[in-house]
């Protein structure tokens, strides 16, 4: 019995983990999505990830999609980015409506293949199309804006300026010596020759 659970547990895990894997992409403050319950899932006309959602509240109709399936025993979940729109006071442990105001109408089949992050202007832009499909609203169709703040720019590498080179000065050469005499470098002036002395003649007594 105890191997039994561990492998129900670890099979549950390994889901968990491909979920994550497949939508953890989806941020609850920033992106606009609704969770419906496991059972939209079965049956006819299944509801899907990624199938596009408007949600009517007030005077505006809040394009949506589809971010999560959760438990039947919870209806009407969505992301705080929603939440925060209908209620600013809305936080994690505060819903933003306690009565019946808020309608969810799904659109199944209509998910983007492949699933992933919403843009959101591709999301207004095709939920104003599923709007007019169905004979067009009274209500204003809401904007999102983008609040994820773009990513940094990369900052160059300091350019490095090449070090100096220091070439050795050419040495000084030895003055010569009467010990180590050096020879003048060809194509110099010969030295003028030195006059040797000569004896005058003796000059011959005269008789």
């Amino acid at each position: 019995e105890r191997k039994r659970d561990l492998r129900s547990a670890i099979a549950q895990l390994r889901a968990e983990v491909l979920t994550l894997k497949k939508f953890s992409f989806l941020i609850g403050a920033t992106d606009p999505y609704v969770v419906v319950p496991s059972a939209f899932t079965q049956g006819k006309d299944v509801v899907k990830v990624g199938d596009y959602v408007l949600v009517v509240f007030g005077d505006a109709i809040y394009p949506a999609i589809v971010g999560d399936i959760g438990p039947n025993d919870k209806v009407g979940e969505a992301s705080l980015r929603i939440a925060r729109q209908i209620n600013p006071l809305s936080t994690p442990y505060n819903r933003p409506v306690s009565d019946l105001k808020v309608t969810y109408l799904i659109f199944p089949g209509t998910a983007e293949k492949p699933f992933g992050p919403p843009n959101l202007d591709k999301l207004q832009m095709r939920c104003g199309a599923l709007v007019k499909e169905i004979g067009g609203a009274s209500l204003s169709l809401y904007h999102w804006e983008n609040i994820i703040p773009p990513p940094p720019t990369p900052t160059p590498p300091p350019l490095v300026s090449p070090s100096p080179v220091i070439s050795p000065s050419p040495s000084m050469s030895p003055s010569p010596t009467f010990a180590f005499p050096i020879s003048s470098p060809a194509g110099s002036l010969p030295e003028s020759p030195t006059l040797a002395p000569t004896s005058s003649p003796l000059a011959k007594p005269t008789p």
